[in-house]
């Protein structure tokens, strides 16, 4: 109750923020467990916000194994090396550079190879890709985690591996643009979960192109995270001022 609180106290607005939502939500929930799947070098707003809990970390790409292991030494944490999608496959994980410079910055997962141009595309391989459902470690893991998807492009096909373990997760965060959406939305929202906010805008030009959404699993609602608006309080209403 203390972010409500804190906020009937000071008026404190509300901030669209990774770290605002992430600590809203550790105020809130007991939540066990991080599954960060597409982690990269690391989730630092999770590292910060959930040090005493475990991470269970989803990355195929071997570059960045070394940072991984640098940034999560003071964290338990589980490194899983394989790529997740909605079936037990092989399929490419292509490592492109945004700059164009070699300098490996995306990966993502194709059906099929690309050539490599060493600038562009810096790195083509076959690699498995699995389900989450279809993995036995991922059974172990204890229900109401918080699962982060960013994966650069297939993060609906993530969230559909994991079939109906979807719903042992307390909290979904996704990476959406403008145009997968609603069908991430979809997803998420079929298997019992609601949106609680929308954090980490990113425009391209004066358009809104990429965010985070973030979803609650339907029992845990409470009044922290969605105060009730039927009996409608003035105090409470607040359109966001980013100035």
């Amino acid at each position: 109750m203390i972010a409500a609180q804190l906020y009937q106290m000071k008026n404190i607005k509300p901030i669209p923020t990774k770290p605002s939502i992430l600590a809203r939500l550790a105020d809130s929930l007991q939540i066990t467990s991080i599954v960060d799947v597409g982690v990269r070098e690391c989730t630092s707003d999770l590292i910060s916000q959930f040090p005493l809990i475990k991470h269970y970390l989803f990355e195929p790409v071997s570059l960045f194994f070394s940072a991984i292991k640098k940034h999560y030494n003071k964290i338990d944490y589980q490194l899983f090396p394989i790529a997740l999608s909605d079936e037990n496959n092989q399929l490419y994980l292509v490592l492109s550079a945004l700059n164009k410079d070699g300098k490996v910055s995306h990966s993502k997962i194709s059906n099929s190879e690309i050539d490599v141009d060493g600038m562009n595309i810096v790195d083509c391989q076959r690699i498995d890709v699995r389900r989450f459902d279809s993995l036995d470690e991922a059974k172990k893991i204890e229900p109401d985690f918080l699962l982060k998807v960013d994966v650069d492009g297939k993060d609906l096909n993530v969230l559909r591996g994991f079939g109906d373990m979807l719903q042992l997760a307390s909290v979904v965060i996704v990476e959406c643009t403008y145009v997968s959406v609603m069908e991430r939305m979809t997803c998420v929202r079929g298997k019992g979960f609601e949106l609680v906010d929308i954090v980490d805008l990113v425009y391209y030009g004066q358009s809104l192109y990429q965010f985070d959404a973030v979803f609650v699993r339907k029992d845990l609602i409470n009044s922290d995270l969605r105060p009730p608006i039927s009996a409608f309080k003035r105090d409470l209403w607040s359109p966001l001022e980013l100035s």
